[in-house]
């Protein structure tokens, strides 16, 4: 032990005053403080562990037990103040410290008291000092090695083997003299791993032999009469040994010097360490993989055996085999001499053909080396000479590339070629993290002619760095002299390629970061053939940035039949309103000054009244004539009061009308808004529309189609947008209905086209715009 341990200890035996009573008797004598208590603190209560045998032959015992947690080295010697009664010395400890081999150094080392003097008697005491232990006892491998010659000791050796390994008999030896077979469980502890006789307990002197199974598993029998029935297994020195067995072999082992490591804690380590050890000592080259497997796991392997010229050839052989796990391998070859060496043969490998890319891909993944670095400049002179590579070793020739591209100059040049002439590269430009590099494998990608849709790299480029997408499709769009010619067929690969989710984005980005108007891009995207939805959102965010409702935008899809359909300039009003009143302003022919005097003063009476005139009068002043001035004053004067408004959109004279329905519309009051409005839409549409159109009054149409149903709601859209409404007043006036797409379809589609044109739709995208059935 290289450090000092303490061991509690115990004395008992007679003396004239004792722990156990205040007078003369057997009892515990001197006690440490940190005796454990579960062993015991009285005679009494230590019971066998203080006791010899009654009329014992030899009345001495030295004895190692295990239990309650607590190892207990003891040893018993006949007291000579009281005959009959026995000194007992007792130590005990953590069975991880004060094993059998500990307690045999203790022996050997005449620590234990063995007498108690009546002479000079010992005080009783509880506070008894531990027992120091530091060191090995002198002359304890010595003894060993005088026996080691013995032929019973491999049957020895193979007895305890047995009874470590499988739970076989326990043990007796039989010997002419307690040294003898002390000295024989030296052996055992010598020879033998520590961890292995962990659990090993042992008795020798006065002792009774019990069965096998129970007690000590080796009692050291001092020339027993006849041989017990107790069912352990004799070993007696004075007859012949058992056959060899690995016994012999670990015996002739220790006799060259070689011991078995402490740490082997049963009979299959002890097999593959001597198994290892002799397997060392063979060419590598000519082990098969369990051989291999085993000296590559060997926790002792001297350096010496990696340094052998074999050694690397035998794992580059199992690492292509694979008849060694992988990570065996990979740990044996992880230390910096022994990696470089083997990184260095198989790049010799790969240079002389001897290994193949893959079969030198398959070594360095299984070894855990850097594959990208061996196979690095293979595959850079395969890039060289123009031909292919596959996808594994654009993987592993990546890095080099990269290198080479940040050196600039001539090296940055022979990249780019290989990005034009190598499309599996593209994928790691566009991932590198460079936007030179980006940008030069999204260039090479888009004027491959190769290249089709879907395309990896360009959807690899959308889903991680759009907005450079973006800006290189408007760079290369912005720098040719035909903007259609080179963004067509990019946008068509580009859109192609890209997850559905970003489509609609991708084009609404590339028109505002080009600064394109949304109806160019609209047009251009029209041409492309993408799957339905996707169009369908990409038109209703292009249709939005061109001042289409948001609820009209999303309810708008291409229709392929349309092609060819033509925008009427003028709408043709349908068969079921043809009944409607042509227009009619009401004039008078010539009139005298006198009359308009008369009208103009009379129309200025009834403004300054607090009431609202009789419809009567209003009619006859109306019927002797108007100027410009009188018809200014009437609307002030339908305007001024509300009581006059259901008259005036139902009476036939357009001045009264236009009157009473701006008027209505200004109304704060929804409900009398909404019950003019509907009047005058149903009295005359075609006034409604000149109305709402001149100034727009988008919210006064919507209430108006609110009123209407069916074909009238087209009637009427069509008859504003020939009346001059602004199409942005026109669409906000029907998104404000809040219609799903049935309702907008069958008030909308007729007139949808022109409007559309009106917004700067190109007339032949307008013309296949439709609101969707459903």
């Amino acid at each position: 032990m290289s450090t000092e341990v303490l061991f509690p200890q115990l004395i008992s035996g007679w003396a004239r005053a004792t722990l156990d009573s205040s007078g003369a008797g057997v009892g515990v004598v001197a006690r440490s403080a940190n005796w454990p208590d579960e062993l015991g603190r009285t005679a009494r209560e230590l019971g066998p562990m203080v006791t010899l045998v009654a009329d014992a032959a030899q009345p001495f015992a030295f004895e190692f037990t295990l239990g309650r947690g607590v190892a207990v080295v003891g040893v018993k010697s006949p007291s000579r103040a009281r005959p009959g009664t026995c000194v007992s010395h007792l130590v005990a400890g953590d069975p991880a410290v004060l094993d059998g081999y500990t307690a045999l150094q203790l022996y050997a080392a005449e620590v234990f008291v063995r007498e108690l003097s009546s002479e000079d008697p010992m005080t009783p005491t509880d506070r008894l000092a531990p027992l120091i232990w530091s060191g090995r006892a002198p002359g304890f491998a010595d003894t060993v090695a005088a026996i080691v010659d013995r032929g019973w000791l491999p049957a020895l050796i193979d007895a305890v083997l047995a009874q470590a390994d499988s739970g076989g008999p326990d043990l007796e030896l039989c010997v002419a003299g307690l040294a003898e077979g002390i000295a024989m469980l030296r052996a055992v502890y010598e020879v033998l791993p520590r961890a292995l006789l962990g659990e090993l307990t042992f008795a020798a002197g006065a002792t009774p032999v019990p069965p096998s199974g129970s007690g000590p598993i080796i009692v050291v029998s001092v020339r027993p009469a006849r041989a017990s029935d107790s069912g352990r297994r004799r070993i007696c020195p004075d007859e012949p040994g058992a056959p060899a067995g690995l016994g012999a072999t670990i015996v002739r082992a220790w006799k060259t010097g070689v011991a078995l490591p402490d740490r082997l804690d049963s009979v299959g380590d002890i097999q593959r360490w001597l198994d290892r050890r002799a397997l060392r000592r063979l060419d590598p080259t000519t082990l098969d993989a369990r051989q291999l497997r085993l000296v590559l796991t060997d926790p002792d392997l001297p350096t010496q055996w990696r340094d052998q010229e074999g050694v690397v050839g035998a794992i580059l052989t199992a690492a292509l085999a694979d008849s060694v796990p992988a990570d065996v391998l990979s740990r044996f070859v992880a230390a910096p001499p022994l990696r470089e060496r083997v990184e260095r043969d198989l790049n010799a490998g790969i240079d002389s053909g001897r290994y193949g890319r893959e079969h030198a891909r398959t070594i360095g993944t299984r070894l855990g080396l850097d594959t990208a670095t061996l196979l690095g400049r293979a595959i850079s002179a395969t890039l060289d000479r123009g031909a292919p590579i596959s996808t594994t070793d654009a993987v592993d020739v990546w890095p080099l590339l990269i290198h080479q591209w940040n050196l600039d100059g001539a090296p940055r040049r022979r990249v780019g070629d290989h990005l034009r002439t190598h499309p599996v590269l593209r994928v790691h430009a566009v991932r590198a993290g460079s936007d030179s590099l980006f940008e030069a494998g999204v260039r090479a990608e888009l004027d491959d002619p190769r290249t089709s849709a879907p395309s990896t790299v360009l959807a690899e480029a959308v889903s991680t760095q759009p907005r450079r997408t973006v800006d290189l499709l408007v760079q290369r769009a912005t720098g040719s002299r035909s903007t259609r010619a080179i963004l067509g067929p990019d946008l068509d690969l580009v859109l192609r390629s890209a997850p559905s989710p970003s489509i609609a984005r991708l084009v609404t980005d590339i028109a505002v970061r080009g600064r394109w108007h949304p109806t160019a891009v609209l047009a251009l995207v029209s041409e492309l053939d993408l799957a339905a939805p996707d169009l369908a959102a990409a038109l209703a965010l292009l249709l939005a940035q061109a001042s289409v409702p948001h609820a009209i935008a999303t309810a708008i899809d291409l229709d392929p039949t349309a092609r060819d359909l033509s925008i009427p300039t003028k709408y043709s009003a349908p068969q079921h309103i043809q009944w409607l009143e042509t227009a009619r302003v009401w004039t008078i022919g010539s009139r005298s000054p006198a009359t308009e005097v008369e009208t103009d003063a009379a129309l200025d009476d009834l403004l300054a009244r607090d009431q609202p005139p009789s419809w009567r009068r209003l009619r006859r002043i109306r019927a002797a004539g108007t100027t410009a001035l009188a018809d200014a004053m009437t609307a002030e004067l339908i305007e001024k009061w509300p009581p006059l408004w259901p008259r005036a959109v139902s009476c036939g004279d357009y001045v009264l009308f236009a009157a009473g329905l701006r008027a209505a519309s200004k109304s704060r009051d929804a409900v009398r808004r909404a019950r003019i409005v509907n009047r005058a839409a149903g009295s005359r549409l075609d006034w409604t529309a000149r109305v709402l159109a001149d100034p727009p009054d988008p919210s006064g149409l919507t209430t108006a189609l609110a009123g209407l149903r069916g074909r009238h709601r087209a009637t009427l859209l069509a008859l504003c947008s020939d009346a001059g409404m602004p199409p942005e007043s026109l669409l906000r006036g029907v998104a404000d209905l809040n219609q799903p797409p049935p309702a907008l379809r069958s008030a909308l589609q007729p007139t949808l086209a022109r409007v559309l044109e009106q917004l700067d739709i190109p007339p032949r995208l307008a013309r296949r715009m439709r609101i969707r059935p459903r």
